[in-house]
């Protein structure tokens, strides 16, 4: 499947013109990752935003060696990843690890930005889906710590 296929099947850009289109396409590609491979690793430039059309993906925190990363939110198809480099942060802030086989619409993150602040519009459409997403990723956070919470004895 094209870029420009993929972007027009996808309910945020669905709505865009085709020039807005045919923009984001040239600076975006397809990528298909395997269980298991790594998207995009905690700390490294953040440089490009990810959006998975199919697949599941692990964020994940970093540990010191030899401990176990922490799992912090699985992301869907349809979402972001990297949202790091959207928001203009200079590092990604998780790992993101396919936990399924997974395809992938990998967008340059500056030539991304300055097309969302040049048109209000799709803006205001990109970063209410980022806002919806981190709201979604924090209230899973939020659960995943309340269950920890609740499995420790209570002394009285």
């Amino acid at each position: 499947m094209s870029v420009e296929t993929t972007l027009k099947g996808h309910d945020l850009f669905r709505s865009l013109p085709g020039e807005q289109v045919a923009a984001i396409s040239d600076f975006s590609s397809m990528k298909e990752f395997k269980k298991g491979e790594l998207v995009c690793r905690y700390s490294e430039p953040a440089t490009l935003l990810f959006l998975l059309i199919k697949g599941q993906v692990h964020l994940r925190l970093p540990a010191s060696h030899g401990q176990h990363s922490l799992l912090i939110s699985t992301v869907h198809s349809g979402y972001f990843i990297g949202l790091s480099a959207l928001t203009g942060e200079e590092r990604y802030k998780a790992s993101a690890i396919c936990a399924e086989p997974s395809s992938v619409l990998v967008i340059q993150a500056r030539p991304f930005r300055e097309l969302l602040r040049d048109n209000h519009d799709v803006g205001f459409q990109v970063m209410s889906q980022v806002a919806l997403g981190y709201a979604e990723r924090y209230h899973e956070v939020l659960a995943r710590m309340q269950n920890i919470v609740n499995q420790i004895p209570l002394v009285v």
